[in-house]
């Protein structure tokens, strides 16, 4: 239970009560919406004292009440910290979690428990990246390690509940060739009674040491199941080295990665993505357990200067891991398109299809074929492959909207003089051949990237084609808006 203090408290005063280990509690105003009722329960910091340390420590929370960084502060910097009132913030005091001990010496403290867990990790497992607090699918498993297999550790404290315990398990599972649930003795007997696969360990936590009740067995598991995790930033760097890998989209290189790569390649290639993901992590968690900081190594990635959310890690891309041939992902492709053109031969509008991504999703929804606005060309392929049959029986339907088209561009175009703003050199080109095509006439054809750049009166004139990048679509600038015109071949 949290006590509010009097807001004229002294140092002395403050060092006094983390000295009788409660913490000090520097709280905002919060209002609950659902007792419509105000209350100081969110954190800004957190000052408490380590005696076996002799250490101060500070935790900072964000506006949504999560632990951030943290870090040792110095005994004169507490009243600066939590005396000094802001707006409506007030200062509280309750009673830290320590270890409690008992008659059989058994400790609860979740802190103890963790490093009993890490410090037989990094014995057990020396060569291994070993992780606190890793999201398994939608629960989070106390420690992980990753070496040549995957191993997961749920920790149970006297104080920590079992009810969620059998789920939490069945998710870790689908992740690890290894999954060990390390309980308090209070907690053992309860847990032998839930359902629990046999192949799970059961690891006993006593006062000074670990008691292995039952040693996990393990199971067919590999690093393709960590797939999901590969963040964008990681299948950027995945393209580096390829022949033309600034044009490949992120979802070509997520699905190339399954077509040019065997399974055990692919298994290869995820752990040494989330081995350098956690690296530096781990490390730093090894350095400050060596050097007595036992708090920091323990405790959260933010705490140690991490932030997992934006930490990017540079790695090696798939042409140089593997050595493949920088024509790896192009003879793919290629190959791809080929098969979509056989299947298509005859049929005057699909290099315009195959080109033109606006035109390609255009003849999907004119067809009522489902579609997804992800940019790329192996999805392109395949739904092309898949739906040949639909899409050949209307080819006389597509070909009417696209002359319906045509017509109502040329009856805006009235005027001779015409600005076309083109994104690429590519753009340009086909804006020249249509116009060519359509005898239309014009003073001003140049490369732009963005229209502010043209000059106002023209602007105001109507008299401004924009033809975006990488299709031949045209919008009319109109009011300094885009306005969908046309689709070309």
């Amino acid at each position: 239970m949290a006590t509010e203090l009097k807001s004229n408290i002294t140092l002395s005063e403050l060092l006094e009560i983390i000295e009788d280990d409660y913490v000090l509690s520097k709280r905002r105003e919060s209002y609950h919406y659902k007792d419509k009722t105000s209350k100081y329960d969110s954190n800004i910091v957190q000052i408490y004292k380590n005696k076996e340390e002799n250490k101060i420590y500070l935790q900072n929370f964000d506006s949504y009440g999560n632990k951030m960084d943290l870090h040792t502060i110095k005994p004169v910097s507490i009243e600066e910290l939590l005396v000094l009132y802001t707006g409506k913030n007030k200062i509280f005091k309750h009673k830290k979690r320590i270890s409690k001990k008992s008659k059989d010496n058994s400790i609860v403290d979740e802190t103890d428990s963790k490093k009993l867990i890490y410090e037989w990790l990094l014995k057990k497992h020396t060569e291994a990246i070993i992780i606190p607090e890793v999201t398994l699918g939608d629960r989070r498993v106390d420690y992980l390690a990753l070496d040549k297999n995957i191993t997961s550790i749920e920790i149970k404290s006297e104080v920590d509940t079992v009810e969620r315990l059998e789920e939490q398990i069945k998710q870790y599972l689908l992740y690890s060739n290894y999954v060990y649930i390390a309980a308090h003795t209070s907690k053992i007997e309860k847990i032998k009674k839930m359902d629990i696969p046999d192949i799970v360990g059961l690891i006993e936590i006593t006062s000074t040491k670990l008691k292995f009740l039952k040693r996990a067995k393990k199971q067919k598991v590999d690093y393709v199941v960590f797939k999901s995790f590969i963040s964008y930033n990681e299948y950027l760097e995945m393209k580096r080295g390829f022949k033309g890998s600034s044009k490949i989209e992120k979802m070509d290189i997520e699905l190339l990665f399954e077509k040019i790569l065997s399974k055990k390649q692919q298994s290869e290639y995820i752990a040494y993505i989330m081995k350098s993901r956690y690296l530096q992590e781990d490390k730093i968690r090894r350095d400050k357990y060596k050097s007595g900081e036992i708090l920091a190594a323990l405790g959260s990635a933010k705490g140690i200067g991490i932030n997992r959310m934006s930490n990017i890690v540079n790695i090696r891309g798939l042409k140089h891991y593997f050595d493949l041939p920088e024509e790896s992902i192009n003879t793919y492709l290629n190959k791809s398109k080929n098969q979509v053109l056989r299947a298509y031969k005859g049929f005057k509008y699909i290099e315009l299809i195959l080109e033109d991504r606006m035109f390609y999703l255009k003849v999907l929804k004119l067809l009522d074929i489902p579609y997804t606005h992800e940019n790329s060309k192996i999805l392109k392929y395949e739904v092309l492959k898949e739906q040949a049959k639909i899409i050949l029986s209307n080819q006389s339907l597509i070909t009417k909207s696209l002359e319906e088209e045509k017509k109502k561009l040329l009856k805006m175009i009235k005027e001779d003089v015409l600005v076309l703003d083109c994104r690429t050199k590519e753009s340009m080109e086909y804006a020249e051949l249509f116009l060519k095509e359509n005898e239309i006439t014009y003073t001003d054809i140049k490369i732009k990237s963005n229209i502010l750049n043209i000059p106002e009166d023209i602007k105001k004139s109507n008299q401004v084609l924009l033809l975006l990048n990488k299709t031949s679509t045209f919008y009319f600038l109109k009011d300094t808006k885009k306005e969908y015109l046309f689709t070309f071949n």
